[in-house]
């Protein structure tokens, strides 16, 4: 967001603009992406996050101060993890699976609905409602935003790096005493800070690493969207 800032090409009108949509689309995401995990695990039979006050849609319950203002400064970020005992599924494996990719899933679904959308808008409305006149360009920011953020959460978590979702899947089907699993307990949160600095310094050149990998997913998946929508651009 400090690009939008900070663009100098941008009217202080444009500038709020997005800065709004770009927050809003952000509470969107983390917030459907953590209620997402917490609903899965009451579904498979876990109370803990119930309990915690995790399964509603109240942003304050999810929000993590850290993982927002990393989303702010580097479009990558998390919110507050949401507390599970594994020991309460009905089906240990298929309930950590499920609740890992609970939230990525919804991701997905969101950046989905957000993109159907735009285009539903797009063809009711015409193109030049979008690019013409304050509310057409709010419209715009937040649907692109929609997509975008949802995807970059969506590449994020699936990286099989302690505490991120893609490692849940691994530790549902692998065992306690596996040495990737012990390994990514020991060191995972360290990679991942370091995975951050790097991303941070050498975004500087053009070469950020994470941000080149969100990136690639996002756009792959966004040409999936385009050659099965057809969509105007």
């Amino acid at each position: 967001m400090l690009d939008i800032i900070f663009d100098s090409e941008l009217t202080p009108v444009y500038k709020f603009i997005m800065c709004c949509t770009f927050l809003l689309a952000i509470m969107i995401a983390m917030v459907c992406h953590e209620f997402a995990h917490a609903f899965i695990a009451l579904k498979n039979g876990d109370d803990t996050a119930k309990l915690a006050g995790r399964v509603t849609f109240n942003p304050s319950k999810h929000f993590e101060i850290t993982g927002v203002v990393l989303f702010l400064l580097v479009g990558i970020g998390w919110a507050k993890p949401v507390p599970i005992n594994p020991y309460n599924f009905n089906n240990r494996r298929r309930g950590m699976f499920t609740v890992a990719i609970a939230g990525v899933v919804a991701n997905l679904i969101l950046s989905l609905i957000g993109f159907i959308l735009f285009y539903f808008i797009s063809i009711v409305f015409g193109i030049g409602f979008l690019f013409g006149g304050y509310l057409g360009e709010t419209v715009l920011y937040f649907f692109v935003y929609m997509v975008t953020i949802n995807l970059a959460l969506f590449a994020f978590n699936i990286l099989p790096i302690y505490p991120l979702d893609g490692f849940r899947v691994v530790e549902a089907f692998t065992s306690p005493n596996n040495k990737y699993r012990v390994f990514m307990y020991k060191y995972g949160s360290n990679i991942l800070l370091g995975l951050f600095i790097a991303d941070m310094v050498l975004s500087i050149y053009g070469y950020g690493p994470l941000t080149l990998y969100v990136q690639f997913i996002r756009d792959s998946i966004l040409k999936l969207y385009y050659s099965v929508g057809g969509l105007f651009v």
